[in-house]
């Protein structure tokens, strides 16, 4: 019996371990793209940047610390000339990217910063089915007249959850982007 707790005891403690690990190069890699963000990327070009990001979300998705991740919203060229390098970034982590050149545009961020461009979603499993049922459900909403009040609301908030963040910061992001309506 005590050969079989200790078997135990042991076994939560590598995983612990492994856990302990995996969060310390998640905190390094956040702090990392933190001091590259602080920077302004003063001494990075814009694609390296980009990638770099996306390297970072990515990882973010592996571990399942956001369900759905974005890329910068780029203009097709731009696009064009990253997809391939982002691709095999994402790869490395065990996550897909698509590209949406018709970004879901909720209250959660103004429409302008995404008119016109496209977006890479970084995810793994059935996120982006979740995120196009999300996309349908809108339209069905906006096409019967009904994509207003609570049910605009839940969009956004269904939105906010898929990219992983807590309720209250997407009340947050709510509130500015309709303050003015």
């Amino acid at each position: 019996m005590a050969d079989l707790q200790n078997l135990e005891y042991s076994a939560i403690l590598v995983e612990s371990k492994k856990m302990e690990r995996d969060m310390n190069h998640l905190r390094l890699l956040v702090t990392g793209l933190g001091i590259l963000t602080a920077l302004g990327c003063q001494s990075l070009d814009q694609r390296s940047y980009r990638l770099g990001s996306i390297g970072a979300f990515s990882e973010m998705v592996e571990y399942g610390v956001k369900r759905l991740a974005l890329s910068a919203a780029l203009p097709t060229a731009e696009m064009d000339a990253m997809v391939g390098e982002a691709q095999r970034i994402a790869g490395e982590h065990g996550a897909e990217i698509w590209r949406e050149t018709d970004f879901l545009v909720t209250d959660l961020f103004s429409s302008e910063l995404t008119d016109g461009l496209e977006v890479l979603l970084i995810f793994r499993g059935d996120t982006k089915d979740v995120y196009l049922a999300l996309k349908a459900e809108k339209a069905r909403l906006e096409e019967a007249g009904e994509y207003h009040g609570d049910a605009r609301r839940n969009i956004a908030m269904d939105f906010g959850r898929l990219l992983s963040y807590p309720d209250a910061a997407i009340e947050g992001l709510i509130r500015e982007q309709t303050s003015g309506s």
